[in-house]
């Protein structure tokens, strides 16, 4: 365990201009604080043997590298290496947060200092481009691969099956194949979820026991994820053209993982839409009149005069239908019908296809159903 204490990190101070060596300081590339990230980040692989000669593996100090390369760019240099070793330390600690963290920054100081960031680019020297490009890629690779093991599942009631990740399900993917080629496919499952590892049954019931607000934030958090990926990608194709790099594992990882955890989103919606049906007075064909006469003037009445009016009282409505009843349908439709307020048509037909919040998938839900 870290003897580094975490602190709040300043974020605006990450990337305001620095006084020393210029408004991107200088270059610590042969500096001692390059050697003493490199170390903390440094870990030994735990599955490989040691034969007779049996010492402590080494482990990664993330909050060391996150300490170092934080004062760092605060104070001494805008170097794109520092941020990206940051990025990958606060994605170990933080998990996603860190990684919409991390690029956010990278996007920034690209946006700022890109003529001046380190390692600097010289004018009509492709090698120097090169060896900033090759930072991209080792991004791509290196934040894919940690976020290959950030956790998705959250179970109180079996923390067996908390904390589980794309590896998990890859790894419980491959097995599936191999049992399904194997003559004695069945024992091999049997014996591998008695062994305590992970199979594809044991990982859908792990997403099955994880509460629906926790997948929706993770869900959210991947859109803010992809989104600034995009935005990032969008800002270095404007400073190289077509040289620049597209985050294609990183991209590809976060998008499997929210088709695994929007599949498994959509499931538990329809199946409480399922149960709770027959009891809401959306579903009701009768209306039942006022028993008392409604006043003509009433002080309390909200006078609607203006379009924004009209939406803040849907807002209004959502938020107390949803006070009543967290489990009906109608809250969450009013919401979304809330957030379409400054959009064209064109937009809100992009919003419903792309959308992960509640509205979206029953929106959708509903779609299939009249299909069918």
């Amino acid at each position: 365990m870290s003897a580094t204490v975490r602190s709040k990190v300043d974020f605006p101070t990450l990337i305001s201009p620095l006084q020393e060596g210029g408004e991107a300081g200088v270059y610590l590339r042969y500096d001692l604080v390059y050697d003493q990230i490199r170390e903390a980040r440094r870990e030994e692989d735990s599955s490989l043997s040691q034969g007779i000669w049996q010492t402590e593996f080494k482990r990664a100090d993330w909050p060391l590298v996150e300490k170092l390369c934080v004062e760092t760019l605060s104070t001494r240099s805008k170097d794109l290496q520092i941020a990206a070793w940051l990025t990958e330390a606060w994605i170990v600690l933080d998990q996603l947060k860190g990684a919409i963290q991390g690029i956010t920054l990278i996007t920034n100081l690209c946006t700022t200092y890109w003529p001046a960031l380190y390692p600097v680019l010289e004018d009509d020297d492709s090698e120097s481009v090169e060896q900033r490009l090759s930072l991209f890629e080792w991004m791509d690779e290196h934040f894919a691969n940690r976020l290959l093991f950030s956790p998705l599942t959250y179970c109180e009631a079996d923390p067996a099956l908390s904390s589980l990740s794309l590896a998990d399900w890859l790894s419980a993917t491959n097995l599936e194949v191999i049992a399904k080629r194997t003559p004695d496919g069945k024992n091999l499952i049997t014996q591998a979820e008695n062994q305590g590892n992970v199979t594809l049954n044991r990982f859908r019931k792990a997403l099955e026991l994880t509460a629906a607000d926790h997948l929706q934030t993770l869900l959210d958090q991947f859109s803010q994820l992809l989104h600034g990926l995009d935005t990032l990608c969008h800002q270095l194709k404007a400073l190289v053209n077509n040289q620049a790099p597209s985050f294609n594992k990183l991209r590809n990882i976060s998008e499997e993982i929210v088709r695994i955890l929007k599949t498994s989103f959509e499931q538990k919606l329809q199946q409480a839409l399922k149960e709770d049906a027959p009891n809401l007075p959306l579903f009701e064909n009768t209306l039942v009149p006022p028993t008392d006469p409604i006043p003509s003037q009433n002080p309390d009445v909200v006078t609607i005069s203006e379009r924004h009016d009209a939406y803040q009282a849907l807002k209004d409505i959502g938020g107390f239908l949803k006070s009543l009843d967290g489990h009906s349908p109608a809250p969450y439709l009013l919401e979304l019908i809330v957030s379409w307020e400054n959009k064209t048509l064109v937009e809100i037909l992009s919003d419903i296809g792309k959308g992960n919040q509640e509205g979206h998938v029953l929106l959708r839900l509903l779609a299939n159903a009249i299909k069918t």
